[in-house]
């Protein structure tokens, strides 16, 4: 041994094991503090709350809101044999919830692609109570030639206030009826379990605040008890005779063969840490289109190079921020209106070479 190597004593050696794990369990600490605190809170922080309990208490705090904007962005893309075809859905709404009398300002487009050509409809709609009001602010240049053609002048009737009152119709609303139908919702809600947690994803910031993001999935056998139980209690609030034709049967075997065929059916949400806001949803995927037609959902040709693709996305923002939504100052019946129109449509039915032709698109009127 070199005279001049020092060997350290073991009493010193003790000290430096014990220090060690005083560093060790210091930082343990730390991190266990860090993360039961949320200041550091990863996807994957063991003490962050159940998602499920996450996702009920948003969708309570949606109720104890009066005023919300929602936003809903739906897109569906496909390549059919080489040909792009799709369709786009934009919708926009206010909402008032007052107690004695909920109100809405909705504003929504539909867009629709197909031979190179994208055909656009949009209109508005308020609702206050019962009372309901339509605006048709656009529609597709080829459709308003075709309507021409049948002596239907479409202009005349665009941005312009309609109103659809039910008392007019002599329909009245049973509140009892309204609130024993929101009870049992409410009880087929809490007695199936039609979603179920996934996994946890990486936190966003959405309107300032810390978001929990999850990803879940659409349970398909509580689904099918769900929609079966639906039907059960829609046959009692309708009558048997109103759902006859199609069976419940046939359209509970639809549905059952069409959700088989497209999931797992699994979805995004944001949801505030502090709030407990739903503050966005999100679904998202591309489908296989041999295994829809092969499930008879489309039975166009078969192409390797087909796609579908399918975006759904809800923003909601102005949580209990106040807005103002009135009844248009001028309004139309839409009843007085209704009639006339109804017969120049079935005009235009009994004549189909009157609708024929194509026209390059023209959104708004």
């Amino acid at each position: 041994m070199d005279d001049n190597q020092k060997v350290t004593p073991k009493r010193d050696l003790k000290k430096i094991y014990f220090g060690v794990g005083i560093g060790v369990v210091v930082i343990i600490l730390g991190c266990t503090t860090a993360l039961a605190t949320k200041i550091w809170d990863p996807s994957w922080n063991p003490f962050q709350p159940n998602p499920m309990l996450i996702l009920n208490s948003s969708i309570s705090r949606l109720s104890e809101l009066q005023y919300l904007h929602t936003d809903i962005d739906l897109n569906v893309s496909a390549v059919d044999q080489g040909e792009k075809i799709g369709l786009e859905y934009k919708m926009s709404m206010d909402v008032d919830n007052d107690p004695d009398e909920p109100k809405s300002f909705t504003n929504l487009s539909v867009g629709i692609l197909s031979h190179g050509i994208k055909m656009v409809f949009s209109g508005d709609a308020i609702e206050i109570g019962d009372i309901a009001y339509m605006r048709l602010r656009g529609i597709p240049y080829v459709i308003q030639l075709q309507l021409d053609a049948s002596g239907i002048d479409i202009k005349e009737y665009a941005n312009r206030w309609y109103k659809l009152d039910p008392a007019e119709l002599g329909i009245s609303v049973d509140s009892s009826v309204v609130e024993e139908l929101e009870e049992s919702l409410t009880s087929l809600n809490n007695k199936y379990k039609i979603v179920k947690f996934v996994k946890r994803l990486d936190s966003e910031i959405i309107n300032n605040e810390a978001t929990y993001h999850y990803l879940f999935r659409v349970d398909k056998d509580e689904s099918m008890k769900y929609i079966l139980d639906f039907f059960s209690l829609a046959k009692e609030q309708v009558g048997e005779t109103a759902m006859e034709d199609p069976g419940i049967d046939e359209i509970y075997e639809e549905i059952e063969g069409i959700l088989s065929i497209i999931e797992p059916i699994e979805f995004e949400v944001w949801i505030g840490k502090s709030t407990h806001v739903l503050y966005k949803a999100r679904y998202q995927k591309r489908f296989d289109p041999a295994l829809l037609r092969a499930g008879g959902i489309i039975v166009s040709q078969e192409n390797e190079n087909d796609t579908i693709d399918v975006n759904l996305e809800v923003r909601l923002s102005d949580l209990n921020i106040v807005n103002t939504i009135e009844a248009p100052q001028e309004s139309e019946s839409l009843i007085d209106l209704i009639s006339p129109f109804i017969d120049q449509v079935n005009e235009m039915k009994a004549n189909p070479e009157i609708i024929s032709g194509t026209c390059i698109d023209n959104p708004e009127i």
